[in-house]
């Protein structure tokens, strides 16, 4: 009989009939998928794994969840082996690979047989004992998962402003000195591909190298006035050319009524150029106190936020208001990042409406989306009932 890996409390424990036995709804099936997930922890190989689905398929399911028996395989090792398509060596390994794992229990006879007769077998309570820590490392997994996909928009948030902004400046008066050199950093940035491929240490330092390259890029723009105290051009060109002749409706149901259609938001915004004071900084009046702390954070010690940051803060809310990637996605490839942001502003806005304020903000946004495909979302004018809004709640 190989290493017994119990201690002498849990093996007093089992004496006295109170085994481990999966809690919250995990069946045996259940619980080994779990196992295989958790096998960089465990450090077991496909075949050792292919051995124990064998094993664990010949014991009773409900012997995994009942507090007064454990789950044992009787089978003889020839018969697994012929099973899993091995050799009993090969078998033989696995089952000790599986013992150093702490996943089972070779408890056999004297001469090495196994036998119903005192419960002589591959024993699965060790298995059961870690459900806990399989459970937490799955749980930290996934929210490294979440973690490094929230990084990778982030960043892919960054290269798209930092891109757009540069291609400007070239196509315009050309790069500086100090611009060159913030593009040359930025041609050296990896990949999407390479970007799923980097350890999450990696990914969170070269999200910050990008966020500090970014602030590097918008402290030059407001030294040069290029971004301080106005829109930029390229936003307001392609916000103009989305808006152009479309249906004013601020919502996605044309019979939906709302407070942004008043008509006294007539005179709020410049009828010659709706949009020549569509700053970042009145972007930061018009949003709600949860998108305003992000913006701060963004901008940090600057004076006035930018596009950048109103972006940025703009990804930081989302999940706090229940939209899914998939539908940020969506909304920025449909109506473009500054489009989509100021959407995002608008729904975030709505939940404070003091008659109708909307409950799901994702489903708000996506309507939106449907709406600028049909070509019936007007943000201006919505913007200017928001702006109606915010004056009579400071009234």
């Amino acid at each position: 009989m190989t290493q017994d890996h119990t201690s002498a409390l849990e093996r007093a424990d089992d004496a006295a009939g109170a085994f481990p036995a999966l809690t919250d709804g995990l069946q045996r099936d259940s619980f080994l998928v779990l196992i295989e997930a958790a096998r960089p922890i465990l450090n077991i190989g496909r075949g050792a794994l292919c051995t124990l689905r064998a094993h664990a398929r010949h014991t009773r399911p409900r012997d995994w969840t009942c507090p007064d028996r454990e789950p044992v395989c009787y089978k003889r090792q020839g018969d697994i082996a012929a099973e899993i398509g091995a050799d009993e060596r090969t078998v033989r390994r696995h089952e000790r690979a599986l013992e150093a794992a702490g996943l089972i229990e070779c408890r056999t006879m004297g001469n090495g047989n196994r036998s119903q007769v005192g419960e002589r077998g591959i024993v699965f309570t060790p298995a059961i004992r870690k459900m806990d820590e399989i459970r937490s490392y799955l749980a930290r997994r996934e929210a490294e998962h979440r973690e490094a996909a929230q990084l990778r928009a982030e960043r892919s948030t960054h290269k798209r402003l930092i891109g757009d902004h540069l291609r400007e400046r070239q196509e315009g008066r050309g790069l500086g000195q100090e611009l060159a050199e913030i593009a040359a950093m930025f041609a050296t940035w990896p990949g999407a591909a390479e970007l799923r491929s980097l350890p999450l240490a990696d990914l969170r330092e070269h999200v910050a190298e990008a966020a500090d390259l970014a602030d590097r890029l918008w402290k030059l723009c407001e030294e040069s006035t290029e971004m301080s105290g106005r829109a930029d051009k390229s936003v307001r060109s392609h916000i103009q050319a989305t808006t152009k002749d479309i249906y004013v409706s601020c919502n996605p149901s044309p019979d939906h009524d709302c407070l942004e259609k008043a008509e006294a938001a007539a005179g709020a915004i410049d009828k010659a150029d709706p949009l020549a004071n569509l700053t970042p900084r009145r972007i930061y009046a018009l949003a709600s106190e949860d998108l305003r702390i992000r913006i701060d954070l963004r901008k940090g010690d600057r004076f006035v936020p930018t596009w950048h940051d109103v972006e940025m803060a703009a990804h930081d809310l989302r999940p706090d208001l229940g939209i899914g990637p998939e539908g940020w996605t969506q909304a920025i490839l449909t109506m473009g990042g500054q489009v989509a942001t100021l959407a995002l502003v608008l729904a975030d806005a709505r939940r404070e409406h003091p008659t109708d304020p909307v409950r799901n903000p994702g489903g708000y946004l996506r309507g939106m989306t449907r709406a600028f495909e049909r070509g019936r979302l007007n943000l201006v004018g919505s913007l200017e009932g928001l702006s109606v809004r915010r004056r009579q709640e400071m009234a």
